[in-house]
């Protein structure tokens, strides 16, 4: 499979699910924590549909682009904006009173943000996640910035790319056990300068 079999286009405010679930998957979890917050007893993966279909807002489906396959399926998602337009994370406190959501709190000024990006499976392995990073650092020089940030938990593969692609980690906080929190270790937020 080559990458020659993928195009990029804007998501639609319909696969706001699909990007809500990307969203997700990216976060390792935080994303669905932090709209456990607005969800209350709720469906989680509804809440975040209705952020993501939401016309502003750095979840916005306005903010994304779809990879799509040459028969129409969604390989993965990119989501990025200014980092200036993401309010702060609200809080969500554990049992023991620690706000659990500190770590999205972490930003870096001036820069594009990468709010998430996913490689749905099966699509992995096949230099997709460089395409979509390529896109974001097209998507950041167009929007008048030279630097690309990002949140990321240090045990997800991703991270892994991030670092060969040039992002470094300029602080990191610890993440608190939950059972929405696919990962222990920290969260690291990383920055990319553009040539």
């Amino acid at each position: 499979m080559s990458a020659l079999n993928f195009s990029l286009r804007p998501a639609r405010v319909e696969e706001a699910a699909i990007v809500a679930g990307a969203i997700a998957e990216a976060s390792g979890g935080y994303a669905p924590l932090a709209w456990s917050a607005l969800a209350g007893d709720g469906d989680l993966h509804a809440t975040g549909a209705r952020c993501c279909a939401a016309d502003d807002g750095p979840h916005s489906w306005r903010n994304a682009l779809v990879l799509e396959t040459q028969d129409g399926a969604v390989a993965g998602v990119l989501l990025g904006c200014a980092a200036a337009q993401v309010p702060p994370v609200a809080a969500v406190l554990g049992a023991d009173g620690s706000d659990l959501c500190a770590p999205g709190r972490m930003q870096v000024p001036d820069t594009w943000l990468l709010v998430g990006m996913t490689i749905f499976s099966p699509w992995r392995n096949y230099g997709l996640g460089h395409r979509l990073l390529v896109q974001a650092c097209s998507q950041a020089r167009a929007a008048g910035f030279d630097r690309v940030s990002l949140i990321a938990c240090e045990h997800n593969p991703a991270t892994r790319l991030y670092r060969r692609e040039g992002f470094t980690v300029v602080e990191r906080r610890p993440i608190l056990p939950h059972p929405l929190l696919a990962y222990a270790g920290d969260v690291l937020l990383m920055v990319r300068a553009l040539s």
